[in-house]
């Protein structure tokens, strides 16, 4: 070998071999696994203290509450003994758990020791067993509810429900329980059976679902069955009486094509078979057996942004809110084949988003189905909404929400439907419906008591809304209400915020004017 070539490959060993040794060092570091969970410690808190229990009411409730078990907290741990620790997988099961609906406050502290990382999983019970009777009213309608629920039997997480209501239209009685990880602690069960005074519905559903953002499979089978009245109305008043009969089963599995902590793809198939038949009331005995099937594959993608808010539908505990984006699009095949009058396609579009606004946050979504056949729009319908949320301090609460709707050619009684607490409290039961409508709604709450005698959340509010639903073509109905109320909740219930109302009704759409006091749970919105 030529000896300056020697000397040129000798000066490259000497440079290159340390830079080699280097990169070598750095890269085995970036690989060398970080801590591990070395345990998890569980420490459960009854919905009283000890300090607290020397009282004996307190002391009554705690023997009479079964305290969540065990198994039901660490099913819901994405982390356990041996996994790679993960802040974000930490972060995922406070929130697996907050949602369960069970717990007064949920915390997971890591502390990291010289042999690895230890949890501490720390859960404090809420009260969740429900026994009483609640009315809402507006003006001279009420809806009355007598109820036995429990939200977690036997501290399984598992709901069970015995329930009486009369409202304006019907009377019921519903038994319902629901389990979520009935089978192989992983397959949920739930089951729902009501007997109207005009007709009786039944409804089951099996789930494998998705256990969290990481989770590669989920799918699911539900099926009802219904028969009854329904009422059409119209300014109102009712307008028609009908009588269906219907069932349907449903069927869904997905795969996630990707999955983590971050967000998710999914891919799935759903699959339909739907009896719906509706007839004229005083024709039931003659009513047809109908026949339809649907499928189709349809893609769901998420990239969430949680956030952590208090005193907003809750008050004195930790509410998740994400921000982030969600998007769903699904396509079915509709052919005359599987029973439709035509062929045709149908598809469904739905979207979400958050963001963060100076002392608050806001939400928008929109979400809309179709079906196209070969003579045009078999039918439509569209909605969305968007909330605004300010907080200047934990006390201080201004919601702005507006949405609204469209819709054509929808199967009757499906229409928007306004009042008795439904977009109004100040207005009667089905006062406004129709194929379209918009809420436009505001309220500012000021918290008085943040934890009276540390049992309750008192706090005092100032709304307004105007809102309204009609047919297309026909004039537009609205309705206005402004007013000041209470707003009260246990910290040591399950349940959320209740409302005390007293609202001005603003004279027009054949509504006189006048005040209303309403009793409800909740906005009259919805959620945010």
């Amino acid at each position: 070998m030529p000896k300056h070539t020697y000397r040129v490959s000798a000066l490259a060993r000497g440079a290159i071999v340390p830079f080699a040794l280097a990169l070598a060092a750095k890269a085995s570091a970036q690989v060398q696994p970080g801590p591990r969970v070395r345990a998890v410690i569980l420490q459960r808190d009854a919905v009283f203290d000890s300090s607290e229990s020397k009282f004996w009411p307190f002391r009554v409730a705690n023997a009479l509450h079964a305290e969540t078990r065990p198994n039901v907290i660490r099913r819901e741990l994405l982390l356990g003994v041996g996994d790679p620790f993960d802040s974000d997988l930490v972060a995922e099961s406070e929130r697996n758990l907050r949602a369960l609906g069970i717990f007064r406050d949920v915390r997971i502290e890591p502390q990291v020791t010289d042999s690895g990382v230890v949890l501490v999983v720390r859960t404090l019970d809420a009260w969740t067993t429900t026994v009483g009777m609640s009315v809402a009213t507006s003006g001279s309608q009420s809806v009355v509810d007598i109820s036995l629920q429990e939200t977690n039997l036997l501290g399984t997480r598992t709901v069970a429900l015995l329930a009486y209501n009369n409202d304006v239209d019907r009377s019921s009685i519903t038994f319902g329980f629901d389990t979520p990880r009935a089978i192989d602690n992983r397959i949920g069960l739930g089951a729902t059976l009501i007997d109207r005074s005009d007709g009786s519905a039944v409804s089951a559903s099996l789930r494998l679902p998705f256990l969290s953002l990481s989770s590669r499979s989920g799918g699911s089978l539900t099926g009802s069955a219904i028969e009854g009245r329904i009422l059409q109305f119209r300014d109102g008043a009712v307008v028609d009486s009908l009588w269906r009969e219907a069932a349907l089963l449903r069927a869904d599995a997905a795969y996630a094509v990707s999955a983590g902590p971050r967000g998710y793809v999914r891919l799935g198939m759903v699959g339909i078979w739907r009896r719906d038949d509706i007839i004229a009331l005083e024709e039931r005995g003659q009513i047809p057996t109908t026949q339809t099937a649907t499928a189709g594959p349809y893609v769901s993608v998420r990239s969430p942004r949680f956030i952590r808010v208090r005193n907003v539908e809750r008050i004195g505990r930790i509410e998740d809110v994400d921000l982030g984006t969600f998007g769903t699009m699904a396509v079915f095949a509709a052919p005359e084949a599987w029973g439709y009058a035509r062929n045709g396609i149908g598809g469904s579009l739905g979207v979400g988003i958050g963001t963060r606004i100076p002392s608050g946050f806001a939400r928008f979504g929109v979400r809309g189905s179709m079906l196209q056949t070969s003579e045009g729009t078999d039918s439509a319908t569209f909605d969305g909404a968007a909330t605004l949320v300010g907080q200047p301090g934990e006390r201080h609460l201004l919601v702005l929400h507006g949405s609204g709707g469209l819709q054509r050619n929808i199967v009757p009684g499906r229409e928007f439907d306004l009042g008795l607490g439904a977009g109004l409290r100040a207005y009667p039961a089905h006062s406004f419906t129709g194929d379209r409508f918009f809420i436009l709604a505001g309220e500012y709450r000021a918290l008085i008591w943040p934890r009276l005698f540390d049992l309750v959340g008192v706090g005092a509010a100032a709304f307004a809304g105007h809102a309204g639903a009609w047919n297309g073509g026909n004039p537009k109905r609205t309705g206005t209400e402004f007013g000041v109320g209470l707003r009260i909740a246990s910290l040591r219930e399950a349940g959320g915020i209740w409302r005390l109302d007293l609202s001005r009704r603003v004279a027009g759409s054949g509504f006189g004017g006048g005040f209303v006091a309403s009793l409800g749970r909740g906005f009259v919105f919805g959620g945010i």
